[in-house]
């Protein structure tokens, strides 16, 4: 009822009701009449309807429940008081407006997330209501993750199905035994498959966005062959043996005498078949003359058990030494001849210098510290020709794992600029290896980690090597030919001025650098991946290289015109102002910058007053692409994403969202490199950097 009609009725009860009391009406029609017409006269007329006035607002909506903090997913009512009102709903941050802008509310509703609502109520010839906004923030911790298969021992195939009892949430699992978390391992879509044999471990964890995740479960299945199985072998597959020693293989039941194959074999050896637990269950190989000698010998054994079934097939690998094998342990004593592990020494100079061209010298686990600025024996380790080192055995050297059984070397010199290196090489020219070490720089202004000069056939592999604090250099290379591959190489960690990861210079200098990673460490000035003095050259491929975080780059070189550039991942840690590769060499360019990953770098090439910023047709260029780096020179270059399982944490490895231009860009050098940096077989089409990763790609 419009207002102005309601105080007019109000206002004539009124007069009436005091007519009543103080001039009763009487009670024929003739005073009746006169008495009502007095009270219509006083009280006056309706006015009439101001046809101007605002129209009444429509009632804000309300939430129910009302906003806040829940735990779980929420069923959401919309309401206003209104009779017959619409109400307008968004959940994306929009405004709704009447008449049609946002969702029409026809119902309860699941809110899963947390999420800010806005609504607004709606009726013709009525003015809309203000928005109402409600913020639901869902939030709670995930449940933990089910196995339909509990742990145990199973004899068959193993098909294991992962649920999760939160709704809107996801599962990741690992089987290698590691941890997953909610950005690494690998989201469960279908069971997963277990087959016969093995033992595996799947530990889960429950995911859900904005919610914290479950706890990690596992669970560990068993699944034994019901094949023969090898008990034991000694020495354990993996290890160094002599030419002239004998092999021997332990299996969980009688065999009949097998059959030898691989490139171990020269001339077939004697087999003997004897009694452990079981008639027949021990074979012995024995050499009639020698096994063929180097690193990485193949040993197959096919063999049927005792009733026929089979054939069987092992495999076992080992390297083969022309010479003496000396060891070298924490506990030993340098007094010993070394020549067996219970009579090893304790310092692994000891060692080599008790060795001669030929001899290999194995190092137990633990840390071996030294002192590079001394001459004494505790001096540092003087790589000898010939003589090659290996770290990463246990301490009986049962079995080798550079993991498990990490072997140190530490420079604990002290004066600056008097250390040298902790592990020192010079005018090698016959094949020397250095393998399986973690080894540390002086922390000092100079200090280095390895300084090799004039050697010609010295391959250092799967070693670990970081410059200490303050240091400016890790692998320091003067006219060296040497060869690194599958390394770990990292600068300064703190406090240096400047830090190159690898340093080569000399103009005799020609390294091979493949299968490495390398990071150029941390610097308040500059801090490079490889920096390349003039006149020098190199072949730098199937490597990953950050210039580290300082002012960087991750090549800086000045070649002599013959370096080869190929099939590396080039990123910098600063990206906002660092170089992918600085060059400062005129007009002599490499050979070849060919299939490279550039990432991460404010100029992928710089080159005199040329600053390229763009990737043109494979080729750095500027901006425009009006100007590219040497054509015949480069091809086939990218710039893209590595997207590493974690770049901060230096998980260099590829992904799954790694983009076919790198996991399937590579130039084909299997023939020189056959595997990656951590021992899976590459495969064609190659992928770039250090870590092959074979994703689908057309």
């Amino acid at each position: 009822m419009p207002m102005f009609v309601s105080k007019f009725k109000k206002t004539l009860l009124l007069l009436i009701s005091i007519s009543a009391t103080a001039c009763p009406f009487g009670t024929d029609s003739e005073n009746s009449e006169s008495s009502l017409g007095l009270l219509l006269a006083l009280a006056g007329s309706p006015p009439a309807e101001n046809s101007g006035s605002s129209p009444e607002t429509v009632s804000t909506p309300t939430f129910s429940p009302a906003p806040g903090n829940y735990g779980a997913s929420q069923w959401i009512s919309i309401t206003s008081v209104t009779p017959d009102a619409t109400v307008l709903y968004s959940d994306n941050g929009t405004e709704p407006a009447c008449p049609s802008t946002g969702t029409q509310y026809s119902g309860l509703f699941k809110v899963s997330s947390t999420t800010t609502l806005k609504a607004i109520a709606c009726k013709d010839g009525m003015t809309s209501s203000t928005i109402q906004t409600g913020i639901y923030t869902i939030a709670g911790t995930v449940g933990t993750p089910t196995f339909s298969l509990t742990s145990g021992t199973y004899t068959s195939d193993l098909s294991v199905t992962l649920s999760l009892s939160t709704p809107d949430s996801t599962i990741r699992y690992t089987t290698n035994g590691s941890d997953p978390d909610c950005a690494t391992g690998s989201e469960y879509s279908a069971p997963i498959t277990l087959t016969v044999p093995g033992t595996r471990t799947i530990k889960a964890i429950g995911c859900r966005i904005g919610w914290s995740p479950s706890s990690v479960v596992s669970a560990t299945y068993e699944q034994p062959s019901t094949n023969p199985q090898v008990i034991s072998v000694s020495p354990s597959a993996g290890n160094f043996i002599k030419t002239d020693q004998s092999i021997v293989i332990q299996f969980s039941e009688s065999m009949q005498t097998p059959t030898a194959t691989g490139s171990i074999i020269g001339i077939d050896p004697a087999v003997i078949l004897s009694r452990s637990k079981v008639n027949a269950d021990t074979v012995t190989l024995i050499p009639p003359s020698m096994w063929t000698t180097g690193m990485n010998k193949q040993l197959e054994l096919e063999v049927y058990d005792a009733e026929g079934n089979g054939p069987y097939t092992f495999s076992f690998t080992y390297s083969v030494s022309t010479g003496n094998v000396y060891y070298v342990k924490k506990t030993g004593w340098d007094s010993n001849d070394g020549l067996s592990p219970s009579a090893a020494k304790s310092r692994i100079f000891s060692a080599i210098m008790a060795a001669s061209e030929g001899d290999i010298v194995l190092v137990a686990e633990g840390i071996y510290n030294v002192n590079s600025s001394s001459l004494t024996a505790d001096g540092p380790v003087v790589l000898k020709k010939g003589v090659s080192v290996y770290g990463g055995f246990s301490n009986d050297f049962s079995s080798r794992d550079i993991l498990a059984y990490e072997t140190r070397i530490v420079d604990g010199c002290t004066s600056s600029y008097s250390c040298t290196a902790p592990i020192l090489s010079n005018s090698i020219t016959q094949d020397t290896i250095l393998d399986g070490f973690s080894i540390h720089g002086a922390s000092v202004s100079g200090g280095k980690a390895i300084s090799d000069s004039s050697s010609t056939q010295l391959t250092i592999s799967n070693c670990r090597i970081t410059a200490g604090n303050l240091a400016t250099v890790a692998v320091d290379l003067y006219n060296s030919r040497a060869v690194l591959t599958a390394n770990s190489i990292s600068g300064s960690p703190a406090g240096a001025t400047n830090s190159t990861a690898l340093m080569i210079w000399g103009t005799s200098a020609n390294p091979v650098i493949r299968n490495n990673l390398i990071h150029g460490g941390s610097a308040t000035g500059i801090s490079s991946g490889i920096s390349m003095g003039s006149g020098t050259k190199a072949t730098i491929q199937n490597n990953t290289i950050s210039g580290g975080n300082g002012s960087t780059a991750a090549i800086a070189l000045t070649p002599d015109g013959s370096s080869i550039i190929e099939n590396n991942i080039l990123f910098t840690d600063n990206g906002a102002s660092g170089y992918c590769i600085m060059y400062t060499g005129g007009s002599a360019l490499p050979s070849s910058l060919k299939n490279n990953a550039f990432y991460s770098c404010a100029t992928y090439l710089s080159q005199g007053i040329n600053s390229f910023t763009a990737m043109c047709a494979g080729k750095p260029g500027k901006s425009d692409c009006s100007v590219t780096f040497d054509a015949a020179v480069a091809a086939d270059n990218v710039a893209a994403n590595p997207n590493f399982i974690n770049m901060a944490g230096k998980d260099w490895r590829l992904s799954a969202s790694t983009p076919c231009s790198i996991s399937a860009g590579g130039k084909d050098l299997f023939s020189a490199i056959p595997v990656d940096y951590s021992g899976i077989a590459r495969t064609i089409p190659f992928s770039i950097g250090a870590y092959e990763q074979n994703n689908s790609c057309p």
